[in-house]
């Protein structure tokens, strides 16, 4: 489900749903209704966030209202749930995001992250996903856990908090993506469901991009949480900053680490899609405490030649004492003026080059 055509209600009172926005201190928020959109198909009211300056910027929105997913302990926070698994799009105006927007980091599948410019002039970044449910452990006492436990090798602790906001991190090449300056923008979008932590590192020279990820063993039904990691990564960044060519990537070499230093292979898959130039990675099937996500991108390697091509010899002025001891034929070649003898082992049949015509 796409609901992209919002009727803004900006700073509007709607006497069944309330006053858009219940946190006051947020000035920067703007709220849409979307029709039909909540779990029982209700209408939900989205409150969007636009967090963030000149070197992060965050995309966020929240349903506030429709089925509830979480209350905040003392505090009394209510969460409310945007249906698991529906698709939503959202788009700022940003000159300065859309011409350095590089890394992009959520928690939602099928990701897309592009940079366009309207009929107005002005660009924008958009970014579209699946909603996905996401599981943390939230403390209310000193002596619950916390999300700094799940790094223990030991993570057998149930998630407490449950939510479905869209929220995504946009980081310019700046920083720890210094290495990546110069690349296109909307280069790389990486999501995952570390529901306390994630950071995202790349090697260049070795062609690897870890994300390291956190989240509770256990989602608020006692059921093992499965991790997934998705990247989107265009081709040109591929070119420049890996040196490697997307279109010959028949598969990313996935490797998950745990905290304890185990590790084992991921259930993955690889493609490049032409039509987007990106090359798409998914990595799922592995479980929590804190592992660390490595994926390797590997270009094919350029097959052997065949036994005919490799026959033949290139032009020269003699034959070695090597090649004399092997079984020869050969052929007389001529290119205007140039009169040239190009061998071959037998059984193969020399030939004259491109180019050449036999003398």
């Amino acid at each position: 489900m796409i609901t992209e055509d919002y009727r803004q209600t900006r700073n509007k009172i709607d006497p069944v749903i309330g006053k858009c926005g219940h946190h006051e201190s947020i000035s920067a928020a703007d709220c849409y209704l979307a029709k039909g959109a909540g779990s029982n198909g209700e209408d939900l009211l989205l409150q969007t966030v636009v967090y963030g300056k000149t070197d992060d910027v965050k995309l966020n929105f929240g349903a506030i209202n429709g089925e509830l997913s979480y209350v905040r302990p003392v505090i009394g926070d209510r969460l409310f749930l945007l249906p698991p698994d529906t698709l939503w799009r959202m788009t700022v105006i940003s000159e300065l995001f859309a011409n350095d927007a590089g890394i992009a980091r959520a928690q939602m599948k099928d990701p897309e992250f592009e940079v366009l410019k309207g009929s107005d002039g002005r660009s924008r970044i958009r970014a579209t996903g699946r909603v996905q449910e996401i599981f943390t452990v939230e403390q209310t006492l000193p002596t619950d856990p916390s999300c700094n436990d799940v790094i223990s090798k030991e993570n057998d602790y149930t998630a407490n908090r449950y939510s479905t906001n869209f929220s995504i991190n946009i980081s310019r090449y700046k920083f720890e993506y210094e290495k990546l300056k110069g690349s296109p923008p909307a280069g790389v979008f990486i999501t995952e469901n570390g529901g306390c932590f994630s950071q995202l590192q790349f090697d260049t020279e070795k062609r690897i991009i870890s994300v390291a990820m956190g989240a509770p063993h256990f989602d608020i039904r006692g059921k093992v949480i499965e991790g997934w990691v998705q990247a989107s990564i265009r081709g040109d960044v591929i070119r420049k900053a890996f040196n490697a060519e997307p279109k010959t990537m028949n598969e990313a070499l996935i490797q998950v680490t745990y905290a304890d230093g185990s590790s084992k292979q991921a259930t993955s898959s690889t493609k490049y899609v032409a039509k987007t130039d990106k090359v798409e990675i998914r990595a799922f099937g592995f479980t929590f405490s804190a592992p660390t996500i490595k994926m390797t991108l590997r270009p094919i390697e350029s097959k052997a030649p065949s036994s005919s091509t490799s026959a033949v010899v290139p032009p020269k002025k003699s034959v070695t004492a090597s090649t004399k001891s092997k079984k020869m034929s050969e052929i007389t070649c001529a290119k205007g003026k140039q009169i040239k003898t190009f061998y071959a082992t037998l059984p193969a049949k020399p030939a004259c080059p491109k180019g050449w015509k036999k003398a």
